[in-house]
């Protein structure tokens, strides 16, 4: 793995100091057309693309914050940025849970073969995925989803979430959790929300069965050809096939 570190002093007011120590890192790795990635990154976003490739290509950031030259250096030892490899499966951790504090972040751009298969966990942070053919499972404490041209099944488990948005997806999409926005459309398989969800939920162009169950609602339909929407706990929906919702 190729390294490359700068710490710098970045004053903040009086009396006060504030040591980021900042890691880029890169690293490339061939292997098969359809790996499993496997992501593990407590805080710091994530963006993941599938290319035309046979490798796995990673670079990343690292910023802490400490008082002292010295705690940032230790931080910056005691949470090494990994990758390791086992068949065909790709382990990328940052091992900030190390530490203890939430004074380290990491953000990552990871590239990958489009066959492979995603697999995300977080405490905080925000993931962009796109092109993508198998499967993507995300799951994390506090983290904004975005994906975009997946083929395979989608499954999305958070605790709190400001945006949830799944776009042109091939297979099933579930959600789980707790959050703010849900923007979902252009989906082939069926559709399965379980949650609480405190936003603007919007459903367009799904071909297979849409199941909504919250606290306050219960939506079940066969399918949306144009839109389902809920916004302030008003229910519209246009060219939607299938029961009346028996809750909202």
């Amino acid at each position: 793995m190729n390294r490359c570190r700068s710490v710098r002093v970045v004053p903040r007011v009086p009396h006060e100091r504030r040591r980021d120590a900042c890691e880029s890192c890169r690293e490339v790795r061939k292997l098969e057309e359809t790996p499993r990635i496997v992501i593990d990154n407590s805080r710091g976003d994530v963006r993941v693309n599938g290319v035309e490739t046979d490798e796995v290509r990673v670079t990343g950031t690292k910023s802490i914050r400490a008082v002292t030259r010295e705690d940032a250096e230790r931080d910056d030892k005691s949470t090494p940025f990994e990758i390791v490899r086992s068949g065909d499966q790709i382990l990328i951790r940052t091992n900030l849970d190390r530490t203890g504090t939430g004074r380290i972040r990491a953000n990552m751009e990871i590239s990958v073969p489009k066959g492979a298969s995603i697999e995300a966990r977080a405490k905080y942070g925000d993931f962009d995925i796109d092109n993508i053919a198998g499967a993507v499972e995300v799951s994390s404490d506090n983290a904004g989803v975005r994906m975009n041209n997946i083929g395979g099944a989608v499954r999305i488990d958070l605790r709190r979430s400001d945006v949830i948005r799944v776009m042109n997806a091939k297979g099933a999409v579930e959600l789980k959790g707790k959050g703010n926005d849900i923007d979902i459309e252009n989906i082939s398989g069926p559709v399965t929300v379980s949650g609480s969800y405190s936003g603007d939920i919007k459903f367009r162009n799904l071909d297979k069965p849409l199941r909504y169950e919250s606290a306050n609602s219960n939506i079940r339909v066969e399918k949306v050809e144009g839109e389902l929407e809920m916004v302030l706990g008003k229910l519209s929906a246009r060219r939607v096939a299938g029961p009346i919702p028996s809750r909202v």
